[in-house]
């Protein structure tokens, strides 16, 4: 398994992961989250981002570890799972960009190969000196189930 040369950590309740950096266009504070009816389990909603709609998709329920902060703490990592159509994951938190050696990148243990969260979405265990990040598939993470892109429009208001 061939390490990420840079990867984005977030923090998702007790668990730390790391995006590649190349798929996150940027990190922002998270603003009003507008609901959306009837459009599934960990969908959180729209947000306004400079006049461009985004569906925000709760990283967390996700991933099987339960809701992203309410109050206002965390942050939401604006990702290209296609290019003409950004998305949010709201995390609890997305601190630092990482830098990880291929010698400290394992596979996933056994265990959570085929099942760790969203349809073996963990791709390898990046073994640092005081902790573990478990290193997502943005792809198999976003698979069937993520938000359908709305049309680009600028938004009114």
């Amino acid at each position: 398994m061939s390490a990420l040369p840079q990867i984005v950590a977030l923090r998702c309740g007790p668990a730390t992961f790391g995006i590649s950096i190349d798929r996150v266009r940027e990190i922002v504070m998270v603003p009003e989250i507008t609901p959306v009816p009837e459009s599934g389990e960990f969908i959180r909603g729209i947000v306004n981002l400079r006049g461009r709609i985004l569906p925000v998709l709760d990283l967390g329920l996700r991933l099987g570890l339960g809701p992203g902060p309410r109050d206002g703490t965390g942050r939401i990592l604006v990702v290209e799972h296609d290019p003409r159509h950004p998305l949010g994951l709201l995390v609890d938190e997305a601190s630092e960009v990482l830098r990880i050696p291929e010698n400290l990148v394992g596979p996933p243990p056994e265990l959570a190969a085929g099942t760790a969260g969203a349809s073996g979405s963990i791709r390898g265990v990046a073994r640092l000196e005081d902790r573990l990040i478990l290193l997502l598939d943005l792809g198999r993470v976003l698979g069937e189930e993520a938000p359908r892109p709305l049309p680009a429009r600028e938004a009114t208001a």
